[in-house]
């Protein structure tokens, strides 16, 4: 099932998000996918109300963070997804990793 509309709930701790995250949503929503994001320190009320997401929360506590949800389903908890991840909960292809570089040249390395 492909998702049209990502939400992810980040946990309270300062620093808790990985470096490739804002990365990763920003390409997400540059391939025309809907990308909320909610930091549970911050903005409680957006995502409390949400019955899933406070279930989860209440069950297990700030564990369960980061929660990702498609399409209102909880699809990952306690764990960042990489892209290729997100790519596929959205239903679209994932990015094609970068070529590897040589230091080589010719296939001559050191002389």
């Amino acid at each position: 099932m492909a998702a049209t509309r990502i939400e992810i709930i980040d946990p309270a701790r300062p620093g808790a998000v990985p470096a490739h995250m804002n990365a990763d949503i920003a390409w997400l929503a540059s391939q025309g996918v809907e990308v909320r994001r909610f930091a549970h320190g911050q903005e409680p009320a957006d995502f409390t109300a949400a019955t899933t997401v406070n279930a989860a929360i209440q069950a297990e506590g700030e564990a369960c963070l980061p929660l990702v949800l498609a399409n209102g389903e909880i699809v990952s908890r306690g764990a960042w997804p990489v892209r290729e991840q997100l790519a596929a909960l959205a239903g679209i292809p994932a990015p094609k990793p970068a070529a590897a570089s040589s230091c080589c040249s010719g296939g001559r390395c050191g002389g």
